[in-house]
């Protein structure tokens, strides 16, 4: 079986950012192998591209590259509580097969900012990378502001088989207006491990 297509036009628009291919999207499969031979998309502070390989047959083995810039706006797609902004450089592989992904790659965040509708304190000026390796992802530096004050963050987390992760948070004057009309000020050295079921906060 062999098979081509071909997308001349794609248009979409997310929270406002607008999307649209660069060139036209082509798609072929043969030899019982699908092979992406052109992705790229563009929009507002986002350029997107990607190319590779996937098997239909034995190991379903993939070989897929993608890199650009993603809008940090398009996170609010997914969740309507999270205000977001910024951008993500990001540079990554994935190999290894369907059922077990081996992911390596890099993401830097420039100048980003997140807040939830629920949570008093939200961060901005986030700045840092991460680097992807397997089922991995591990925090090289990340720093953000939030309450008047600086914090940074380690740590990483891991996502296969589920979510576990390890992460420190540590920062100065850290302002807090938690209950209403009550305001904090601290200084933090916080640890959080465990998954998404269970966790423990210490510090």
């Amino acid at each position: 079986l062999i098979v081509s297509a071909q997308i001349p036009k794609l248009t979409a628009q997310m929270e406002g950012v607008e999307l649209h291919n660069a060139e036209p999207i082509r798609v072929s499969v043969r030899n019982q192998t699908i092979r992406l031979d052109s992705l790229h998309l563009a929009g507002t502070d986002t350029q997107f591209t990607a190319g590779g390989t996937v098997g239909l047959s034995g190991t379903n083995k993939m070989d897929i590259r993608a890199d650009g810039r993603l809008n940090l706006k398009l996170a609010q797609s997914f969740n309507s509580d999270i205000n977001s902004s910024g951008f993500v450089d990001f540079n990554i592989s994935v190999g290894g097969s369907i059922m077990k992904p081996d992911i390596v790659g890099e993401m830097k965040v420039n100048n980003g900012a997140i807040s939830l509708i629920d949570f008093p304190n939200g961060l901005s000026s986030i700045n840092g990378t991460l680097l992807v390796n397997e089922e991995r992802i591990q925090v090289q530096s990340l720093t953000a502001r939030t309450g008047g004050g600086e914090i940074r963050i380690g740590g990483f987390a891991t996502y296969n088989p589920g979510v576990a992760f390890n992460v420190t948070v540590q920062g100065e004057d850290i302002r807090m207006r938690y209950p209403t009309g009550v305001s904090t000020t601290a200084d933090l050295d916080l640890k959080l491990v465990g998954n998404l079921n269970s966790s423990t906060l210490s510090g």
